[in-house]
């Protein structure tokens, strides 16, 4: 089916039937950044007012199987990333080479020597942020320094800043990631990566009362959202496919990329598969099979309408799985909070849950 969908949409001469397989519209490119930057921007921010996280774990925190795990995700992203520059500049190089072209052709070197990094590689390129934990680390703290300056008060900038001058004399080995909170200009910002190579430069310095304001003050964390969002929406740019322009794609520079991607996955690890959050997931799970399993013994508890529709497919073949239908769209239809309602009216002696409509 998807096949038939892509042929009708891909003209014939881009190749091989596989080749289309693996096509995106320039809608679905546009939607996966979308996807990303909202839900990893989000998602840190819900964890950042549920306490469950603070930045400064995310800098200095000593999981490195997390880590490990990050960077890995990160490398099949990229890999992903290359095939979409692979095809554009497939679908391109009969047609001259643009401005456009050579954009790409470029982003998609850096993309590439992301994934030259290993345990044996003699490169010391300070450019290759996945080649240890600690070069990733240092592109993910800057770019928080850089975006954590935006989201301040110029007077909160200053009480900061006056803070952290006192600590430079006892602490010279700050000044490099220091600089980053005084620089506008994320090029700029990132030449502090090429300077600064020491872990114990990283992780000397406390930003840990700095960073619980975003946890506890809903101005800081919103603002700091913004800026992510900000950031990372001003940064995408378009591979323009002249041939076919649904095949056109949107893509981030290398280094935003990353971020991304990395507060994609640190979250998932971090937060969305601690036991905490397992526990209630899998509590929900136990919530809804319950209340499933209840109404297929017992339909006569649907509400009336639910009930009427169910009775209706009782007597009309094929009868069954029509019926399994109705009860399953009851059951998505609920809100976290229906669900739970509905849940203690089977099994909770309160009054109160007892009389409440349904």
């Amino acid at each position: 089916m998807v096949s038939e969908i892509k042929s009708s949409i891909f003209e014939s001469d881009f190749g091989s039937e596989e080749s289309k397989f693996n096509l995106h519209t320039i809608e679905c490119s546009i939607m996966d950044f979308a996807d990303d930057i909202a839900n990893s921007t989000y998602d840190l921010e819900d964890a950042l007012k549920l306490d469950t996280l603070d930045l400064s774990q995310i800098l200095f925190n000593k999981r490195f199987d997390i880590y490990d795990k990050v960077i890995e995700s990160i490398k099949k992203d990229i890999q992903g990333q290359i095939e979409k520059f692979e095809n554009f500049l497939n679908f391109e190089s009969g047609g001259g080479v643009s401005e456009n072209y050579k954009q790409v052709q470029s982003e998609l070197r850096k993309y590439q020597i992301q994934l030259k990094q290993g345990e044996n590689s003699e490169d010391d390129d300070p450019e290759i942020y996945l080649k240890t934990q600690h070069k990733m680390k240092s592109l993910v703290t800057v770019f928080f320094l850089f975006i954590i300056r935006k989201s301040l008060k110029d007077e909160e900038y200053r009480v900061i800043t006056e803070a952290l001058n006192k600590l430079k004399p006892k602490m010279p080995e700050i000044n490099e990631l220091f600089t980053a909170l005084n620089l506008t200009d994320w090029d700029e910002t990132k030449k502090i990566l090429k300077q600064n190579d020491s872990d114990e430069t990283i992780n000397s310095f406390d930003f840990l009362q700095i960073f619980r304001n975003f946890n506890i003050n809903g101005y800081y964390r919103n603002n700091f959202t913004s800026q992510l969002v900000k950031n990372f929406m001003s940064k995408i740019k378009l591979a323009y496919v002249s041939k076919n322009p649904k095949v056109s794609f949107v893509y981030l520079p290398i280094d935003f990329f990353i971020v991304l991607k990395f507060l994609k996955h640190f979250v998932y690890e971090f937060v969305i598969k601690s036991p905490m959050l397992q526990v209630t997931e899998y509590r929900g799970a136990k919530i809804v099979e319950d209340i499933f399993n209840t109404l297929v013994e017992h339909p006569e508890l649907l509400p009336d309408d639910f009930k009427n529709a169910y009775e209706e497919f009782s007597i009309s073949p094929p009868i069954g799985e029509s019926n399994l239908r109705v009860i399953c769209d009851f059951v998505a239809g609920m809100t976290d909070r229906y669900a739970l309602e509905f849940y203690e009216k089977l099994h909770s002696t309160s009054l109160k849950t007892i009389f409440k409509p349904l």
